[in-house]
């Protein structure tokens, strides 16, 4: 390789050598005798050319760089697709994990429109609809998370109250975490009382609740609604409000953020 290298820078010499030679041959040489030593020389002109060569910036061809981008796009898309895949995996695993999913059919849907345009209202449109079997009525969550429910259907999208509209009710108690389900937890009414919470009514002890605990939902199964599920954690108990203190529950996930939640459709018409 250094003897090639040798080679080259020798040649490369001798056609500079020359060149400069026929820039200082004098005038009244003929021009038969500059014709000789050009000749002398021309076995070098491939080797110049070759030099030029290594200077020589090639401009891109538009077409494979048209190609590269395209095969960019289409991997950024497989990468998407793959990601949407495991994570509708992860959300159905996470559901099975509740022992009730024998008695739904879960849909994952992704969030359309997540605000209402009402500012006194908490709602959202998702991609599901009755051509998909979503019914009024039917309970949408995220994960282990109570969203909220489906009040409007049509035929490809469907609206959600969020579990803080005041359209939102459903059977509820308080649980102490890591206690045993059920106990002496007495069951109250779950309400949206909208600025982003819910409202726990008509309990009528409720000496046992503390801010912190966990409130979930009761079995219905006229409403499509399984037991367990969580609507948030116990923020303040107002025990000024009478005989029944009222139990504000601040939700754990908020709708507003979601791009993708699932829809419980009771199987056989529950």
């Amino acid at each position: 390789m250094e003897r090639g290298d040798r080679t080259r820078r020798r040649l490369l010499f001798s056609l500079i050598t020359g060149t400069l030679l026929l820039f200082l041959v004098p005038v009244t040489v003929s021009e038969r005798a500059k014709l000789g030593l050009l000749n002398v020389l021309r076995p070098l002109e491939g080797l110049g050319q070759r030099v030029r060569s290594w200077f020589v910036i090639k401009q891109p061809d538009p077409s494979l760089e048209r190609e590269l981008q395209d095969a960019v796009r289409m991997i950024a898309d497989l990468h998407t697709e793959l990601r949407d895949v495991r994570a509708s995996a992860a959300e159905l695993k996470a559901l099975g994990q509740g022992g009730w999913q024998k008695d739904f059919e879960i849909l994952t849907a992704d969030v359309i429109v997540p605000l209402d345009s009402s500012r006194w209202r908490d709602s959202m449109v998702i991609a599901r609809g009755a051509a998909d079997g979503v019914t009024r009525g039917a309970l949408v969550v995220h994960f282990q998370h109570v969203v909220g429910r489906v009040t409007e259907v049509s035929a490809f999208t469907s609206r959600v109250v969020l579990s803080t509209d005041p359209q939102f009710k459903v059977g509820a108690l308080c649980l102490r975490p890591g206690a045993a389900e059920g106990g002496e937890a007495e069951i109250g009414i779950a309400e949206g009382a909208g600025q982003g919470v819910l409202r726990i009514r008509w309990v009528s002890d409720a000496r046992k609740v503390e801010p912190g605990d966990h409130a979930v939902t009761t079995r219905d199964s006229l409403a499509g609604v399984p037991k367990g599920l969580l609507l948030g954690r116990v923020a303040v108990i107002d025990r000024s409000a009478g005989a029944f203190p009222a139990i504000i529950v601040r939700p754990e996930v908020s709708g507003r953020f979601l791009e993708r939640i699932q829809i419980l459709v009771p199987k056989g018409g529950q």
